[in-house]
Order: structure tokens, then C-alpha cells, then sequence
């Protein structure tokens, strides 16, 4: 017995064959993808004189603002003196999660600061691909979402973002699939490479605990992300604790002038440490709402995706590539077209800002003052009105259980009572 087959296409309905060759051609939303980080990779690249000059870390730094052309996979070679080999978490401190380090100590293996952002970009492109299948196998609507996303030209190869939304699709895609060992595992390194993953692996956890019977796999994905966890972690901390702390230490001093807490705060004239409390509450607060919505059948990524809203809305550092997360997250959520597409507008706003920002302040420009008293606050408000309506119409919906199968594809829909199914 077997379920009814899909309807077959109808000859000559062009309708048809062109949903079907959309659905099949897989390489067609991947040739998009290196389309888009090709065209970002020789647009960031920088030229010869930069990299060759007496203080190429100075240089670089004119250079990019002034072409529009930033990277912190560029600016951080010479910040963290890359080009030494030094390995990080045990000679020298990185501000980013074991995963991220290790892959900019692997790339910088490549001879010179050309070679080497040859490589990060080729190795970020490998992320994205690997993005692109696992999202074809949940939907190829989500992989064509993706794919045709603008944001990847501006933010794809801006900072190492790619490689941890990869391990947080592909963990995604083996829960789906009720490999949840290999989702534990897969999303534990999603953490470890940008830390934001543990909202999904936290929702999916819960989500098993639904049924008893799933509890013993909830078990597993805690187990399997621990083992992961101490795997990646352990070496460096033991090697130097100090320098594996700082990426904790670091980002628990950081400043704010992110959120919308900290835009009022300078009205309110609230200590910086009230205002970090009160944002962490909301993000604790959210969470702690969203938890019985998943008990209670929601699914674990739209509850993912809406926790990440509410924490770019109210987080004390917000970086640019951060609505590439939340476009990822909306994607599989299946938030509706206009979101995705609001927030491809806000992204790119956002990103014209800042090279904005940077190049005034670096060039001591007149007009900074100016820029950043008028232009700059309208900005942020299209970024916060985005994310506050994609976040609106998410709470808006009813919850949705995760449709699962062995095969990590979309079941096939069960027929109706007493329907006759073909043998």
C-alpha cells in the first residue's frame, strides 16, 4: 500500500513543468548562491596597493569604507595577526566561538592576505551550498528563498556567519528527519561557530518533550551536543583558559547602541548595566512564553525565529549580518513573501549605513555629524520597524506542529478516511 502518487503534469501546461523544473534543478538556486558570493568576492578584494602598503591594517581600512567594500574576514587578518600562524584560544584571544576561530587560523594557512581571503570566501561558499541542499530537502521553495536572497551580497562573505547558519540548517534538517543524534551534534557546532544556534537547538529539545515517548531522544540531542561541546571546547580551554574565556569576557563587556533599549537609554539616562538586565529579561521573558507554544505543538523553529527577533530588537550589539540570521530563520518559519522582502530592503539600508558611518568617522568628516543626527536614526527605524512587523505577523499565527519523515522531506499528505489508495 501507498500513498497517492502527486499529480503527474499536464502536457503542454507550462505552469506545471516550470513549478517542476524549479522544484528538480537543484543546482539552479546554488548557481545563484556562488553567483552572488562570486560578485561579493571581487568586489571585497582588495587591491594590491592596499594589501602592500607600510600599514596595510590603516590602509585597508580607508580603502574598504571608501569603496563600500568592508570585511571583517580582511580586517581581522591584521587584527589578529593571522599571518603569524598564532593558534587561537592558546596564543592569542579571539572574540568569536571555537568554530570561527579555528576556521580563520586554517585559512590564514594560505599565503598572504589574497590567498587567504581566497580561501575563507571558498570555504563560506562551501557553508552557503551546503545551506542551499539542506534547505532543498525540507522544501525547494525555502532553498529558492534563499538563494535569491541580496543579502548574501552584502553580508555573505562580510563576516563568517555563513558556516554557522549552515551546521544550524543542516542540524535543522536532520530533526526534521528524526536524526536527532545528528542534529544535536550539527547544531552544537552551529553554536560553537556563532552561538546564536542554541536557540534552536534549545526549542528543539523542548519540542521532544512533548511526548514521552520522545524524551529518550531529547536525551540523545542533549547528549550528543554535550559530547560535541566538550570535543571542541575542552583542548582550548585547558591549553589556556584565558584566552578561550574572551570571547565570553569580551562580548559581556561590550558596549551598547544596538537595540531599542539602548536608543532610549539616552533619554532615560538608565546605567548601561540596568539597561543590559532589562534586555536579557525580555529575551528570558520571550523564551519563557514561547516554551508551552511548543509543548503545545508549535513548531520549534517559528518559536526560534521569533525569540531571535525579540533579541535583535533589544540586544545591546547589533551587527549588520544579523538580519541575514532572522531572513534564514523567516525562511524555514515560512514567514510570509513580504517580510523576506522588507527585510532584504532593510539589510542593504543597513549596510549602506554603516559603510557610511565608518567612512565619515575614519575621514573625520564634517558631514558625520550631520549623517548621523539625521540620516542615521531613520535608518535604524526601518530596521526596527522590519524586524518588529516580521515579529508582529509570526505572533500573529496559530501554532503549526513540524511535519517529520525519515527522509528529511515534506511527508506526502495522508489521504482522506475511507479514501482507496492504490496498491
Amino acid at each position: 500500500m501507498t500513498l497517492l502518487a502527486p499529480r503527474a503534469p499536464v502536457a503542454g501546461n507550462r505552469s506545471d513543468s516550470s513549478v517542476g523544473w524549479l522544484s528538480n534543478a537543484r543546482w539552479a538556486p546554488a548557481a545563484a548562491v556562488t553567483g552572488w558570493l562570486a560578485w561579493a568576492y571581487f568586489h571585497l578584494r582588495p587591491a594590491a596597493r592596499v594589501t602592500s602598503a607600510a600599514h596595510p591594517a590603516a590602509a585597508y581600512g580607508l580603502w574598504s569604507y571608501g569603496h563600500v567594500a568592508y570585511s571583517d574576514v580582511i580586517a581581522l587578518y591584521y587584527a589578529f595577526h593571522l599571518g603569524n600562524h598564532a593558534l587561537p584560544y592558546v596564543h592569542t584571544p579571539v572574540e568569536y566561538p571555537v568554530l570561527t576561530g579555528m576556521f580563520m587560523w586554517l585559512a590564514a594557512w594560505a599565503p598572504g592576505v589574497q590567498a587567504y581571503f581566497l580561501a575563507s570566501s571558498l570555504g563560506l561558499l562551501a557553508s552557503a551550498l551546503g545551506t542551499v541542499y539542506f534547505l532543498h530537502r525540507i522544501n525547494w521553495r525555502l532553498a529558492w528563498s534563499f538563494a535569491l536572497c541580496p543579502l548574501l551580497l552584502v553580508y555573505g562573505l562580510l563576516n563568517w556567519d555563513l558556516l554557522a547558519i549552515f551546521f544550524m540548517v543542516a542540524g535543522w534538517a536532520q530533526f526534521r528527519a528524526r536524526r536527532y543524534a545528528g542534529a544535536g551534534i550539527l547544531l552544537s557546532l552551529g553554536v560553537w561557530a556563532k552561538f546564536f544556534p542554541l536557540i534552536v537547538l534549545f526549542f528543539c529539545v523542548i519540542a521532544l518533550l512533548r511526548d514521552p515517548r520522545d524524551r529518550v531522544h531529547a536525551r540523545r540531542m542533549v547528549l550528543w551536543s554535550g559530547v560535541v561541546t566538550l570535543v571542541v571546547n575542552a583542548p582550548l580551554a585547558v591549553a589556556n583558559l584565558g584566552n578561550w574565556s574572551h570571547f565570553f569576557v569580551f562580548n559581556a563587556r561590550r558596549g551598547g547602541g544596538g537595540g531599542i533599549l539602548y536608543e532610549l537609554r539616552l533619554a532615560s539616562m538608565l546605567p548601561i548595566a540596568v539597561v543590559d538586565l532589562l534586555s536579557g529579561a525580555l529575551v528570558v521573558l520571550a523564551v519563557a512564553l514561547l516554551v508551552p507554544r511548543v509543548l503545545r505543538g508549535g513548531s520549534p523553529i517559528a518559536a526560534s525565529a521569533i525569540t531571535f527577533a525579540v533579541l535583535l530588537l533589544v540586544n545591546k550589539v547589533i551587527s549588520p549580518q544579523y538580519i541575514l540570521w532572522l531572513f534564514v530563520l523567516a525562511v524555514i518559519a515560512e514567514w510570509p513573501v513580504w517580510s523576506l522582502v522588507l527585510m532584504s530592503v532593510a539589510g542593504l539600508v543597513n549596510y549602506a549605513d554603516a559603510m557610511m558611518t565608518l567612512y565619515l568617522s575614519r575621514t573625520h568628516s564634517p558631514s558625520f555629524s550631520w549623517f548621523f543626527q539625521t540620516l542615521y536614526p531613520w535608518n535604524r527605524a526601518l530596521r526596527n520597524v522590519t524586524v518588529a512587523a516580521g515579529l508582529g505577523q509570526a505572533l500573529a499565527r496559530s501554532p503549526q506542529p513540524v511535519p517529520t519523515s525519515d527522509t528529511g522531506q515534506d511527508p506526502s499528505p495522508s489521504p482522506p478516511p475511507h479514501e482507496v489508495v492504490a496498491p
